[in-house]
């Protein structure tokens, strides 16, 4: 277990919860399966950013049962949740995220992959603003350690990583327009 998460709240409930409102260019008229694959490999990027930053679930050991559909011991309480989807073109689709660590990585891989078409310093930035909104001096240490690199342990999690960047690389819609907020 890293010592680095000891002392980052536990979130369980909403009102430490954030948004994060993605935006995407795709077409008009996607397949039912193109748009269910978006929200599968959102989903697994949402997960093993938990399984990576979430004290409960260090001793998840990443296997190929992770992209099982019930291959990750997620709580309830911190599954990734669609606050609104709206299938105007373009797509837009606003997420509830349980964790500050969990958001950040997931953040991070989006960056990692070539599905945005925004400025990945308007992602960076977004990154920067929420370490900031909720650093203290205490947990400034605690959330530099919460970079991607930082966290994979092992091998496993590392070709997980890998994986997970390639199948987002695939989904046919791309990132437009990303925005975080904390929800109140």
């Amino acid at each position: 277990m890293l010592e680095i998460f000891k002392h980052l709240p536990e979130n369980e409930n909403t009102e430490n919860n954030f948004t994060l409102r993605l935006q995407f260019e795709g077409e008009s008229e996607p397949s039912l399966l193109e748009v269910s694959s978006l929200f599968y490999e959102l989903t697994l990027v949402h997960d093993f950013s938990l399984l990576l930053t979430k004290k409960e679930y260090f001793n998840y050991n990443f296997s190929q049962f992770f992209y099982y559909r019930n291959g990750r011991p997620i709580k309830e309480a911190h599954k990734i949740r669609a606050l609104s989807i709206n299938k105007n073109s373009p797509l837009d689709l606003t997420l509830i995220i349980s964790t500050l660590g969990g958001l950040l990585v997931l953040l991070q891989i989006i960056e990692k992959s070539s599905t945005i078409m925004l400025n990945r310093e308007k992602i960076k930035e977004e990154i920067k603003k929420l370490k900031l909104e909720n650093s203290t001096l205490e947990r400034e240490s605690e959330l530099r350690n919460l970079e991607l690199d930082n966290l994979i342990k092992n091998e496993e999690e590392h070709k997980t990583l890998l994986n997970l960047i390639r199948r987002i690389d695939k989904v046919k819609f791309k990132i437009k327009e990303l925005e975080v907020k904390k929800r109140k």
